[in-house]
This record gives C-alpha cells, structure tokens and sequence, in this order.
C-alpha cells in the first residue's frame, strides 16, 4: 500500500490518501470497523471513503461480505475471536447461560468501536449459526458492553435485507440493558447487514449466509 499524498483539512485533521490492492483494502476497512486501526496507527481514524474503478465495486463488495455458511465448515476471519477472546468470564457465562442456540451452533465474536476516545463506545458484536434442516440457517446477533454492565440507552440494533434494503428487525437498548439481541433465518446465499447506532455514530457489518 502507498501513500499518495496529504492533505490539509482543518487545523485539527488532514485527509491521508493511500493506494492499495484489493486485499489491503479490504484489510484496512476490517481494521477500522473494530477499532483497531486508531491502535495501530496512534491516531483517531473518523472515517475512511473507498474511491474504485467501477468494473472492481461489486468485487469489493463481495470481498468484504462474512460468509456464515463457510463458519460452519470451520473457515473463520481472524478478525472474528472465540467470545473469551473479547469478553470478561462473566459476560460469557451470561451468554451461555440465556443464549437461544443450540449446542451445534457456531459462536464467535469481535469487538466494534463507536466514536473516539476519551468518549469512545467499546462493545461486542456476538453472532451464532445453527444448521437447520433443508439448509436452513439460524442466526442469533447479540451485541453487549465492554468494560461496563449496560449498553448506552439510545444505542439502536438493526438487521437489514441487504438486497431490498429494508429493515429485518430492530431493537433499542433503553434503560439499563445488559445486552441486544436479534434473531433472524435464511438460506446460503442471502445476504444481510447488521448496523449498531448511538446517535450519529454507526458500524455496520455485512453478511452472506
């Protein structure tokens, strides 16, 4: 990946524009949605834009997707964490404990970053796919606090047809819940998008099931 060049914005920002592969990019967008990114390069990211060649967008596209389906063969972004990996035993054991998956159901977890620090939201995205019969799939979306017991009251859940665009189903956290969950169901090939909110501030997720 090469820098291009910078540019000045405000006396507070610049404008850093790099040039990379597919690959990198994909990677650089990953790093970003998890907060990673701010970690590794120091600094604050406030959002990154994607200009591409039109013949490689939908290939972007496809290369960012979660394939769900292929958890289920065992084949898992290492940007996705066993849930002892993201959150404190207790947090697991509450969601061993009440969670609607069955004990063949695929789990994983990855930590996702709203706003910047000092006022910077840290929380986990938690998602289960259970096999059903006729390739039929179940997936549960949870998302909880870490290093607090309850999520922000405003924060909003939303599932979403990433074809149609319209809303699969939603929830908001409201007064002092400890966690959201969202359970929806489809079939290989289907695609969705999962976004959290708090207020102007969003990360969204895209699936293929």
């Amino acid at each position: 990946m090469e820098i291009r060049r910078i540019e000045a914005n405000d006396k507070d920002s610049v404008n850093l524009v790099v040039e990379g592969s597919l690959e990198q990019l994909q990677r650089i967008l990953e790093l970003f949605r998890s907060g990673q990114l701010n970690e590794i390069l120091g600094i604050p990211v406030e959002d990154i834009q994607v200009t591409l060649p039109v013949k490689e967008k939908d290939v972007v596209h496809r290369e960012v997707l979660v394939n769900l389906s292929q958890w289920l063969n065992n084949v898992v972004d290492e940007l996705w964490k066993t849930v002892q990996e993201v959150l404190d035993e207790e947090r697991v054991d509450l969601i061993f404990s009440h969670r609607s998956a069955s004990s063949q159901a695929v789990l994983k977890a990855q930590q996702i970053v709203l706003g910047m620090p000092p006022n910077s939201h840290s929380l986990a995205l938690v998602v289960a796919v259970i096999e059903q019969a006729g390739q039929e799939r179940d997936i549960c979306l949870q998302v909880h606090p870490i290093g607090s017991k309850n999520l922000p009251e405003s924060l909003r859940f939303v599932a979403i047809n990433t074809t149609s665009g319209e809303t699969i189903v939603q929830d908001n956290a409201g007064n002092y819940r400890e966690w959201i969950q969202l359970n929806i169901n489809g079939q290989p090939g289907e695609e969705f998008s999962i976004r959290v909110e708090l207020g102007d501030l969003s990360v969204t997720q895209s699936f293929v099931i």
